[in-house]
């Protein structure tokens, strides 16, 4: 009969010789019948030894699919920028529909009589009502600059002046209709959609802008 250690000793010489297959079946010998023992660790610890020298890699495989993986990952991050961008051109052009809608109202009732229902407000407050209508369109046209723009700093900058002054526009066009507000019980709070968009649509712009330069 062989001793644990005549078997460990015929493993290393067929270790040594090349031949792991049969030192394999040695070493897992002793772990199968010594196991918990200085033996069987021993035995495992040469098992991962063969395992390190015969495992084979393939460079060109390995370069392959980690290129492979950074372009699916690219594909995924643009496709999100991209879809921030659509988003938020969608809400810039929602935003035109209201004021649109109410600079044609106001020309029509300036051709008019007045009516029941309609409010009398200082001058200097239709004033602030234009200024705030107008430049909710000329915020729209920025949007649309900002969304066909091929230049990444134009996209940039004018993001920021976006949203900005969507907030702005927004505190404007508040301070020039607040009587409506009051008047109609804040039924009129729905003429505040159009600038409520466009910040949505800039915070939008501005991540797709922050995703954009990250991936560069």
């Amino acid at each position: 009969m062989h001793t644990v250690k005549d078997v460990l000793l015929k493993a290393k010489e067929y270790e040594q010789s090349g031949e792991y297959d049969k030192a394999i079946k040695f070493y897992q010998a002793v772990i199968d019948r010594m196991p918990d023992t200085k033996y069987a660790q021993y035995s495992k610890n040469r098992m991962d030894a063969i395992k390190a020298k015969t495992v084979e890699f393939d460079f060109n495989d390995i370069e392959n699919k980690q290129d492979a993986k950074h372009i699916v990952q690219n594909k995924k991050l643009l496709n999100n920028i991209k879809n921030k961008m659509f988003n938020a051109f969608l809400l810039n052009i929602f935003s035109a529909i209201i004021p649109i809608l109410m600079i044609v109202l106001s020309f029509i009732a300036t051709s008019g009589t007045q009516t029941e229902f309609e409010v009398t407000v200082p001058k200097a407050m239709e004033i602030i009502q234009s200024i705030a209508m107008y430049s909710c369109l000329a915020i729209v046209i920025i949007g649309f600059v900002i969304y066909f723009s091929k230049s990444f700093i134009l996209k940039k900058h004018l993001t920021y002046i976006y949203l900005i002054a969507a907030i702005v526009d927004l505190v404007i066009w508040f301070i020039g209709t607040y009587v409506y507000l009051f008047v109609t019980c804040g039924i009129f709070i729905v003429a505040y959609i159009p600038n409520i968009l466009q910040i949505i649509a800039g915070r939008k712009f501005l991540s797709a802008v922050r995703d954009y330069k990250n991936e560069r």
